[in-house]
């Protein structure tokens, strides 16, 4: 029994042995050893290796079957158009149901990428340079104008202080001309000099002629009448109007002028720009996983280049951003501060130019008045010097000799009185006076000091010349009484300005003294 059942566990344990050892040796062999394939393929079980078709499987083992790679591809496809690099809408309706479609519309999709990288690096030297610009603008406009600001009232010190400066010059100049202007009250109105000097040379003229016509003879009524008047500046009675000055631009310039490089830079860009979008691309080939792989590699590049271009707006953006609020305050504060400048640039173009012709006018006026005062007064003086030095000695000699010591010099009241009445003046013995060469040389004199102005000047300085210190002063403190020290300076600088005749201003240089 024992031996009966050994034997039979015998059998049973070959019988399960037997195929488990070949099933073990069949997947060795197929693991270890490609020399026996045919035989591995033969197992029950046996793991099939590549081209699983050549294997005849065993015990009902079926192999699989080769994965699709093309739902994945579109997947891939799919996620590149939506990218938003290029345009999705017309990529989704390309057809890709084939290999030959989808490797046709991947390397249309390549060449959209492509320009889609290249117009970005394109746009971003457009932003690139635009942002340059406005930097510029900023840094070269701007900026200088707004550190010229005084924070505490938002003016520009200078054009503040410029109007300060234009407002005293105007003050200076009218004041001066105040001050002059007050002179010729006192020297013409007020103290009556000038017509006190017109009345001296009329009365000292008119008797000292009618003196020679009545002891002498030989002037007739015009000649004794007629008093040469004092010559003087020829001014016009208003002051004129002031000559236009040039205009001024603005201060400081509201508009910018671009830099031509930076201007230059843009223009290339933008051609650079527009030759990104028509450049041409070449094409790519490969199978449909290539093709696919470039475009996604073109894809990583152009993302980079759209964040590039989208960085170098950002900084443009925010630099044109910068410059519009940076107008609207400087236009703020030019309108602030150009009245200032609009008021100074009026003063230099108008009112002081006006306020310099109303002063010269009124230096010149003051210099005409003392010019004419000079001469009448210098031509009196020399009337008076000539009866006093020349006429009256003669005529003390005509008497003595003529009428043997009678009273022969009438006063010049009774003068006048004859002259007035057309009693004959002249005495029947003068006629047959033999002092003809006397005569004539004193009747020279007269015609000289009544002749024009040129001449008469020149007579009454040479007279002048001959007077004593004492007597022009004398004169001097007639004409002058009451003018007050300034106003005597200022007549004397007056005359010294003028081109009378040297004689003329050293009289009154010694007539018109400060103080006296």
């Amino acid at each position: 029994m024992t031996s009966k059942w050994a034997g039979a566990v015998f059998v049973l344990a070959a019988v399960i042995s037997g195929p488990r050892a070949a099933w073990a040796g069949c997947w060795d062999g197929c693991c270890r050893d490609w020399s026996e394939y045919e035989r591995a393929c033969r197992c029950s079980g046996g793991t099939p290796y590549p081209n699983p078709a050549r294997c005849e499987t065993g015990g009902g083992y079926t192999p699989p079957l080769p994965v699709d790679p093309r739902p994945a591809q579109l997947e891939r496809y799919r996620a590149l158009i939506s990218k938003g690099l290029v345009d999705d809408a017309a990529f989704a309706a390309s057809p890709v149901d084939t290999d030959t479609e989808f490797a046709r519309t991947l390397g249309e999709l390549y060449a959209a990428l492509s320009r889609s990288q290249l117009v970005s690096q394109a746009t971003r030297g457009v932003y690139n340079a635009r942002g340059d610009a406005e930097w510029a603008q900023y840094r070269d406009f701007f900026m200088p104008r707004f550190a010229l600001i005084d924070v505490s009232d938002g003016l520009v010190p200078e054009l503040r202080d410029s109007l300060a400066a234009e407002k005293g010059r105007l003050a200076a100049v009218e004041a001066e001309t105040r001050r002059l202007a007050a002179v010729r009250r006192s020297f013409v109105n007020d103290n009556r000099s000038l017509a006190k000097a017109a009345d001296l040379l009329k009365e000292t003229a008119l008797t000292t002629k009618l003196r020679v016509a009545a002891h002498l003879g030989g002037l007739s009524a015009s000649e004794v009448e007629s008093t040469t008047p004092a010559g003087s500046v020829s001014l016009p009675l208003e002051p004129p109007e002031a000559a236009a000055a040039e205009a001024e631009p603005w201060y400081l310039n509201d508009r910018y002028l671009p830099h031509p490089s930076l201007e230059a830079a843009i223009d290339a860009s933008l051609s650079a720009l527009s030759l990104a979008r028509v450049r041409a691309i070449a094409s790519i080939g490969g199978s449909v996983e290539d093709r696919l792989q470039f475009a996604e590699k073109m894809a990583e590049g152009a993302a980079a280049a759209r964040r590039s271009a989208d960085a170098a707006f950002t900084v443009y953006n925010t630099r044109r951003l910068d410059n519009e609020a940076a107008a609207r305050q400087w236009a703020s504060r030019a309108q602030t501060n150009r009245p200032l400048w609009e008021e100074a640039r009026g003063l230099r173009a108008q009112g002081i130019p006006k306020a310099k012709s109303l002063l010269k006018w009124t230096q010149d006026t003051l210099k005409s008045e003392a010019w004419e005062f000079a001469a009448n007064g210098g031509k009196g003086a020399a009337w008076g010097l000539f009866r006093k030095s020349l006429l009256d000695p003669e005529l003390k000699r005509v008497a003595d000799e003529v009428f043997r010591g009678r009273t022969f010099v009438r006063t010049d009241d009774e003068i006048r009185q004859a002259w007035k009445l057309g009693t004959p003046l002249v005495a029947p013995a003068i006629t047959n006076y033999s002092r003809v060469k006397k005569l004539h040389s004193l009747k020279a004199v007269v015609a000289s000091l009544n002749g024009n102005f040129q001449e008469s000047t020149l007579a009454a300085a040479e007279l002048l010349g001959q007077a004593a210190p004492g007597e022009a002063e004398d004169l001097g403190r007639k004409l002058t009484a009451g003018l007050d020290a300034e106003a005597r300076k200022e007549v004397r600088f007056a005359i010294a300005q003028t081109d009378l005749p040297l004689a003329f201003k050293k009289y009154w240089e010694a007539a018109i003294m400060d103080g006296r």
